[in-house]
């Protein structure tokens, strides 16, 4: 019973679906499992079990479905098979979203906003130097306006064996679309990949900027950036699957220097008023 009423935290109540239930109660078991003491058999047995059952979860956010297949790596079934906080924060996403839209999807992973946003993008192009598994999910969803690009964005370029590294500014000076959604999830260089973008912010700001910061500081000072060009700031503390914390409603403006959360994760959503709208 406890584990399902765990598994029961990972569905947000409002307007959202999903299913099947049993992903959810796979997922809070292992999330009580200490991974590092296992052996490494147990891992790759059950990575193989998820890659030969091509287990799909499917999620309904008002009237956008999301269908992903789960991830046959167990440590990232653990971290990203629920996407536990997306759907808190996706309908929000949904509402604000402008129509006819280019979506940077920069740390696009399993591919989730691409595909929550694919009906409002007329281009959608992610960005993920590690993951491609946003492809096949792309493809799952029938969607055909999405591009990957294995590429690292950050503050400068570089090349190496590894990994190409590029700017914001750098890809748009190539001919890339601007983009009116800039969505962001890169594990710590959210702000250098802000600086990387400062052309673009002084020129064309995108209408709706979303970051998901991994530090107090980080959070600081991409709320700092976005400041600087006026932009109405909202902001969401964001619990990991079965960590706790605690949610900011949507709603509040952060008009504050004054803020503290027990999450782990900090999201800024950043919308740009058109000047009729203000």
């Amino acid at each position: 019973m406890h584990y399902i009423i765990k598994s029961g935290d990972l569905i947000y109540e409002k307007n959202v679906a999903a299913r099947p239930y049993a992903v959810y109660l796979i997922l809070s078991i292992l999330n009580k499992i200490p991974l590092h003491r296992m052996p490494s058999l147990f891992s790759t047995v059950l990575g193989e079990v998820f890659r030969l059952t091509r287990l799909k979860a499917t999620f309904t956010i008002l009237d956008r479905t999301l269908r992903f297949y789960i991830h046959p790596s167990i440590h990232d079934f653990r971290y990203h098979g629920g996407m536990a906080h997306e759907p808190r924060i996706s309908e929000f996403f949904l509402r604000v979203a402008p129509n006819n839209s280019v979506l940077y999807d920069v740390g696009c992973a399993l591919g989730w906003y691409s595909i929550l946003l694919a009906k409002r993008c007329t281009r959608i192009i992610g960005f993920d130097p590690y993951d491609a598994s946003s492809s096949i999910n792309v493809k799952l969803n029938g969607i055909k306006n999405f591009e990957i690009h294995q590429s690292f964005l950050s503050d400068h370029e570089s090349e190496s064996a590894e990994v190409h590294t590029t700017t914001i500014d750098s890809i748009i000076g190539k001919g890339y679309p601007r983009p009116d959604i800039l969505k962001m999830d890169v594990e710590g260089e959210e702000y250098r990949v802000l600086r990387g973008a400062q052309n673009l912010f002084q020129e064309y700001p995108p209408q709706l900027v979303v970051i998901e910061t991994h530090s107090e500081r980080l959070f600081y000072q991409c709320l700092e950036f976005l400041k600087q060009y006026a932009y109405e700031i909202h902001h969401l503390g964001c619990p990991k699957v079965n960590v706790g914390g605690d949610i900011y409603p949507l709603s509040y403006i952060l008009d504050t220097n004054v803020f503290s959360t027990k999450s782990e994760t900090r999201i800024l959503f950043a919308i740009k008023r058109s000047k009729e709208n203000l």
